[in-house]
């Protein structure tokens, strides 16, 4: 198989969990092969061959099966002749989540928005409403998005209303990752509860009024997109 190097595939499965379809996304040495982030998606399994036979997960094997199993994804193993796999981690199964609508999500930033609606002095952005589109879309897929955006764009809006409506819809948690704690507190003094009446409007307010009865617990690292 590739000359005894290992190669990386993604599967699909039937509802017995047996692999129907495999294609090669990653080639690499004898010793290993990338395993690239958001290269499957909720559902897939990414197989790799350990051209030695030996089916053990190696400790990288390990961090890469746990990264995977939290966007949905399950890892395994095989040999080169693809008569035995090992299968590290299943595909996760168990629960649906309500993906976000995208379109609610830009609307709730618009110029006639829930947040407009309370606020007179709101100001639509167009790139900020792109960047939550955006962010609700990787809420929905899973895997990584690295996102850059300047000066005046309104961020900390714009990941907080996908991630609102993501656990007010999951009752699942997101957490926000800052460099400093000034930033900490800008969002929960203040960004948090600029979005409060809006949210409690629309019946989202659970969401909200629960990070601001947490924030005594708010913790503080890397800054965010």
């Amino acid at each position: 198989m590739a000359g005894g190097r290992e190669v990386c595939f993604v599967c699909t499965l039937d509802s017995k969990g047996v692999i129907q379809t495999a294609r090669v996304v990653a080639r690499g040495t004898s010793e290993s092969v990338l395993a690239l982030p958001g290269i499957a998606n909720r559902g897939d399994m990414l197989v790799h061959n350990h051209p030695s036979g030996v089916l053990e997960p190696s400790d990288a094997d390990m961090r890469v099966a746990a990264r995977l199993h939290d966007d949905g994804v399950g890892f395994a193993i095989i040999d080169n002749t693809a008569t035995t796999l090992y299968v590290v981690v299943e595909v996760p199964t168990g629960r649906d989540y309500v993906e976000l609508d995208l379109e609610s999500v830009d609307a709730d930033l618009g110029a006639h928005g829930l947040i407009a609606a309370r606020h007179e002095r709101y100001e639509d952005r167009a790139s900020q409403r792109a960047m939550a589109t955006r962010i609700g879309r990787t809420f929905n897929d899973g895997g990584v998005a690295l996102l850059e955006a300047g000066t005046g764009v309104g961020k900390s809006l714009a990941y907080l209303v996908p991630a609102l409506r993501w656990s007010a819809a999951n009752n699942e948690r997101t957490i926000v990752s800052t460099n400093t704690i000034n930033l900490q507190e800008q969002l929960v003094g203040k960004d948090l509860p600029f979005l409060q009446k809006p949210f409690t409007a629309a019946g989202l307010h659970d969401s909200v009024r629960q990070v601001l009865e947490n924030r005594s617990g708010a913790t503080s690292h890397g800054d965010p997109p």
